[in-house]
């Protein structure tokens, strides 16, 4: 029994460093595509861009999990990379233009942190969800209530990037 725990244990600890590692690693590609920016992005470029971040995160995800996914979590792993595409979407419509200022660096260094804690607790969100279908465990009420606010806060990313494309095309 101690060792089945040991071992439950060393695969936890695998996989919340594999969440964390692609947590920072998204958050780093943004941080240093948006700091490298040299023009304006077309707005087709972005929204590719944010696809692969979709496909990236959510291939990501199958991978920390070591394809251990069943077909009903895999709802989860897409809610989890949708909020990573919303995410990179509201960093680049937030920083339209090139940097002209050391302000505008460090504000987007707090943003990027912000978005990668934000991925990471959506990843563990869809890992919650993952095991739950698995055996049944306490923090499924948990990863409900998270679930909600990571929604809550991609729709916001979302209407806030029409709201915007609205008064490009209509200006």
């Amino acid at each position: 029994m101690e060792i089945e725990n040991k071992v439950s244990k060393t695969e936890d600890s695998v996989k919340r460093g594999k969440l964390i590692m692609l947590s920072l690693l998204i958050g780093l590609s943004i941080f240093v595509q948006t700091l490298i920016k040299q023009q304006d992005l077309e707005v087709t470029r972005i929204l590719i861009i944010a696809l692969i971040y979709l496909g990236g995160s959510f291939l990501g995800l199958i991978w920390a999990f070591d394809f251990q996914v069943k077909i009903k979590s895999l709802s989860f792993l897409l809610q989890s990379s949708l909020f990573v595409m919303s995410e990179y979407l509201f960093v680049q419509l937030f920083f339209v233009g090139k940097f002209s200022r050391i302000y505008e660096g460090i504000l987007l260094l707090i943003l990027v942190a912000l978005v990668s804690i934000g991925t990471y607790i959506s990843f563990l969100m869809a890992n919650v969800f993952n095991v739950n279908l698995y055996k049944s465990i306490p923090l499924a009420n948990v990863g409900r209530t998270t679930s909600y606010i990571i929604s809550t806060l991609s729709l916001f990313f979302l209407f806030n990037l029409q709201y915007i494309f609205f008064f490009l095309y209509n200006s």
